[in-house]
């Protein structure tokens, strides 16, 4: 009842929400259980956890402050880089979240993956926008974190991730 965010396109069974307070909560949706509680220095608004394990959430605040990685199982949270208010769409860890891509920083149409270990930040590219005609809607890694599905109100490109 005190959550003030339910951060979407997450597929169940999980879910995450948080408080004001920022407390972030990790839910089974098949048990309404709370499998994980976490109290962030700041209400993650937005963010994406690692659906192959529901451990690492990377997530931003609501000024985009900075960006950040969850671990639920330790509790760990790591700043990954000063975003300095630069919104971004769209945001996920890869597998073993040893880096996190974002689509759609600020008003430009590109690809950025941070390296987690150490903030180095890698821009990959700009997506087609003549496949899109506004922000992405979605973004989506293969399981084994080799590529990258944007999808748009259009259509979708499919990005190749090498190492």
């Amino acid at each position: 009842f005190d959550s003030i965010v339910r951060i979407g396109r997450i597929p169940a069974p999980l879910a995450i929400t948080a408080t004001f307070e920022g407390t972030a909560r990790r839910w089974d949706l098949q048990t309404g259980e709370i499998t994980a509680e976490v109290i962030l220095p700041a209400a993650p608004t937005f963010g994406r956890v690692n659906e192959s394990n529901g451990v690492d959430f990377a997530w931003r605040d609501e000024q985009s402050t900075a960006l950040h990685l969850l671990n639920f199982e330790t509790g760990e949270d790591k700043v990954i880089a000063l975003l300095d208010g630069e919104y971004i769409q769209a945001l996920l860890p890869t597998p073993d979240a040893t880096a996190i891509l974002a689509v759609h920083r600020g008003e430009t149409p590109d690809i950025t993956a941070w390296v987690t270990a150490t903030g180095e930040r890698i821009v990959l590219g700009d997506y087609d926008t003549s496949v899109c005609s506004r922000v992405p809607d979605m973004i989506q890694l293969a399981r084994n974190g080799s590529r990258l599905v944007i999808g748009c109100d259009t259509g979708f490109q499919v990005w190749e991730i090498s190492e």
